[in-house]
């Protein structure tokens, strides 16, 4: 008998419908990739495997779970699914490396220095992204040029000092009595 029951399953639904396809046409399932009648795998073998993948999913966070338990934890750690996969040696050696590689991703993320593109806080207005664009060899349609705050302001600045002060200061300007 098993420890757990398992949820009703969802009539008609596939959880990894579209993965299982790639992988299938990709492992040659049978059909002709050509006719497009025939280069759907069966759906009864999507059915089997999706259900196989969801309890093997299921199955390890649930033995993960019972790790983080017994080690007196109520969060999850990547430590606790491979202690779980300490006995299988492919998929613990698999998610050691998807592992290795999220935190050189995670690193070079740090590394990188945006400051010198865009001044403070790594900030690039328009006007920086149309010179890097131009130095790249590409001509910018300058659409948002001038659309964001202080848009109005600008153009009273730029108008000159015919402007009074009263007209400088306020948000909106004032129809004249």
């Amino acid at each position: 008998m098993e420890p757990r029951a398992r949820p009703a399953r969802h009539k008609g639904q596939l959880n990894f419908g579209s993965e299982l396809k790639m992988m299938l046409t990709g492992c040659g399932s049978p059909g002709n990739p050509f006719d497009p009648k025939q280069s759907e795998p069966y759906l009864e073998t999507l059915r089997c495997l999706d259900e196989i993948v969801t309890d093997f999913i299921i199955e390890t966070c649930h033995a993960a779970v019972e790790v983080a338990t017994y080690a007196g934890r109520q969060k999850l750690k990547p430590s606790d699914f491979e202690f779980m996969l300490r006995k299988d040696a492919q998929k613990l050696g698999h998610v050691q490396t998807m592992l290795e590689r999220k935190k050189e991703i995670d690193n070079a993320k740090k590394v990188t220095n945006f400051d010198d593109l865009g001044g403070a806080g790594g900030r690039i207005g328009v006007d920086d992204l149309a010179a890097l664009a131009q130095e790249a060899g590409e001509e910018g349609t300058r659409k948002g040029v001038g659309r964001g705050r202080g848009r109005r302001k600008r153009e009273r600045e730029s108008e000159g000092d015919g402007v009074d002060k009263s007209e400088k200061n306020s948000k909106k300007a004032r129809p004249e009595d």
